[in-house]
C-alpha cells in the first residue's frame, strides 16, 4: 500500500500537473490560467502530505508486522538426530 501512495505522489501527481499546466496554458486567457493554477498549488499540499503520512505508517506498520512474526526456533548444531527430515519431499 504504502508503494500504491508514493507511486501517486511522486509520478502520478507531477504527470497530472505538468498535463494541466499545458492544456491551461493553451486553452485559457493569462488570468484564468494563473488563477487555476493557484488554485492547483493550494491543493497540492493537501493531496500529497497526507498520501506521504499514509504512506510511512503502513511502511512502519508492515515492519511491525514482520517483527512481531514469530521465527521457528532451530535444533542446537549438537543435535543431528533428523537432519535430512527438511530436505525431505
Amino acid at each position: 500500500m504504502h508503494n500504491i501512495l508514493l507511486y501517486i505522489v511522486f509520478i502520478v501527481l507531477p504527470v497530472i500537473s505538468w498535463f494541466d499546466h499545458f492544456y491551461f496554458s493553451r486553452n485559457y486567457s493569462q488570468v484564468e490560467y494563473i488563477e487555476r493554477m493557484i488554485r492547483f498549488q493550494r491543493i497540492t499540499p493537501y493531496i500529497v502530505w497526507p498520501s506521504l503520512i499514509l504512506a510511512h505508517i503502513f511502511f512502519i506498520a508492515t515492519i511491525v508486522k514482520t517483527l512481531r512474526t514469530k521465527k521457528p526456533q532451530q535444533a542446537d548444531a549438537s543435535d543431528t538426530t533428523n537432519i535430512l527430515d527438511d530436505f525431505s519431499g
